[in-house]
């Protein structure tokens, strides 16, 4: 994570609190799963505090070549003035297939 920029755009804030993992698969060098969470809170529009967002990727060879991802969960934490609210979308992908031009 980066200091927090003043004055700043709410996407910069949010890049600057961001902080990760990667895990690499050696041979071919594809990302196999990747992880960005938020070190601190960051405050939006006035009134949103985003408390909390995790964000993981799991990715995988398909037929064919190549990788694409095969789980993606969002999991976030908000804080506006009188609601917490949190919320959880997890996406899962399989039976991936080439599409060749024939």
């Amino acid at each position: 994570p980066s200091p927090e920029p003043k004055h700043s755009r709410v996407e910069d804030r949010l890049v600057a609190a961001e902080a990760g993992t990667l895990w690499i698969e050696t041979e071919s060098l594809h990302i196999v799963r990747a992880q960005i969470h938020l070190s601190r809170p960051v405050k939006a529009y006035g009134v949103v505090h985003l408390e909390k967002l995790v964000i993981t990727v799991a990715s995988g060879a398909v037929p064919g070549g190549g990788w694409l991802p095969k789980e993606i969960d969002v999991r976030s934490e908000v804080k506006i003035p009188g609601k917490h609210m949190r919320k959880r979308n997890s996406y899962v992908y399989s039976d991936f297939s080439h599409v060749g031009s024939d």
